[in-house]
């Protein structure tokens, strides 16, 4: 069931109010049939989606306009996984961070779960406010405005703290085969993956469309929109620097972390973003119509512009798999098989990883690192064109 509310208010002559309510919520139920283990991939969702609106415009004189809005957006999503084996139950010497969940891949026969089928939460708050005044002073048209934004994001997921066992056919040429005999080709596992991601944003504008001749107009402005980072609450972060790493620095956070690797805590690290802000993103905009002839029917229009990308939410998502959080490991191969797949691995079975400053660094785990000064992204657009109406019903433009 939804539920929608509306609200529109006409509080005077000179100011109007309005609100709006969705409830989106939803449930599905989990078809997992536990007299048939081939059905582990089905989950379980609860999900609710939640936005909330209202606004203000106020009339302030014939010419003077002011209009004030503010959104709260919220998803959250519960995955559910049915609890079937964990590796212990069927002589498997693994550990698993779901309880009661195994993953096991047979190319061109069978799966039995998958890491996106697997217990998991998603959780988004956004809120946001914005102001924008219009003005109208001869043959000037202004406008102004300030917008800004904060928002949560709270994830954790299993897509490998529950091991992951492939058999591809590559020992005994058949999948199947390879599955029987216990001959696995790859061998995945890491701890549970935990995002907590916060960050502001903020957009700030002034802009003029300027009617300078009856035969030209034109149209400038200016944006400002400083790149806040995203912030790791969690500390889920790292960077690392070649330099660093060829004079053997070491960070005083983990000691077992290879020479290069800096965290939050070490000298110079920004904050927890593992980015550095920039105040100046500067986004320019101008552009004009021009009537050639003067009858309306032939015009010339161009514009310039930059605007900066926005980083995406879920930018820093795989840095948390790395070590000494997800720390995913990999092994092609195993020599100990589907009964001990640790079995060779220097230093035996790691997990569960303790987070504290002895932590261990697996061998080849994933890193995605992020220069300190990044340059946000930006994009120029240019544009000139041409229109002319040559008759009623026929226009020409280049």
């Amino acid at each position: 069931h939804n539920a929608i509310g509306r609200i529109d208010y006409q509080y005077s002559e000179k100011q109007s109010i309005f609100g709006r309510l969705m409830l989106l919520p939803s449930s599905d139920p989990n078809p997992y049939n536990p007299n048939n283990v081939l059905t582990q991939q089905a989950f379980a969702r609860n999900q609710l989606g939640q936005l909330y609106a209202f606004g203000d415009t106020y009339l302030i004189n014939a010419n003077t306009i002011n209009s004030y809005r503010l959104a709260v957006n919220r998803t959250a999503i519960h995955r559910l996984s049915p609890e079937v084996f964990a590796p212990s139950d069927v002589g498997i010497s693994a550990y698993t961070g779901v309880p009661k969940y195994t993953i096991i891949t047979v190319n061109s026969g069978f799966s039995l779960g998958c890491g996106t089928c697997v217990k998991a939460f998603f959780r988004t708050n956004t809120f946001q406010t914005s102001d924008d005044l219009s003005l109208v002073r001869g043959s000037h048209q202004l406008a102004f405005g300030i917008s800004a934004a904060r928002w949560y994001v709270s994830q954790n997921a299993n897509v490998r703290s529950a091991p992951a066992f492939t058999f591809d056919g590559s020992n005994s040429g058949l999948s199947l085969a390879d599955f029987l005999t216990g001959r696995v080709s790859s061998f995945t596992q890491s701890m549970p993956n935990d995002y907590y991601m916060r960050q502001w944003y903020l957009g700030v504008y002034a802009q003029d469309t300027w009617k300078a001749t009856p035969r030209l107009t034109l149209n400038y402005g200016l944006r400002w929109e400083p790149f806040l980072t995203l912030q790791l609450a969690n500390g889920f972060i790292y960077n690392f620097d070649y330099s660093r790493f060829q004079q053997g620095i070491k960070t005083a956070i983990y000691r077992n972390a290879p020479a290069g690797f800096y965290y939050p805590g070490d000298s110079g690290f920004p904050t927890h973003s593992g980015m550095n802000r920039h105040w100046l993103n500067l986004q320019p905009r101008a552009g004009f119509a021009w009537d050639l002839t003067g009858n309306n029917r032939t015009s010339l229009r161009a514009s310039f512009g930059i605007a900066h990308d926005f980083v995406n939410g879920q930018y820093h998502l795989n840095t948390s798999i790395a070590p000494p959080w997800g720390s995913q490991v990999t092994i092609t191969n195993p020599a100990g098989g589907l009964d001990s797949p640790w079995s060779g691995y220097p230093g035996g079975n790691p997990f569960p990883i303790t987070y504290d400053a002895n932590a261990p660094f697996v061998l080849n785990g994933p890193f995605l690192s992020t220069p300190y000064d990044i340059k946000p992204t930006y994009i120029e657009s240019w544009n000139l064109s041409l229109q002319r109406q040559v008759t009623s019903n026929l226009l020409v433009s280049a």
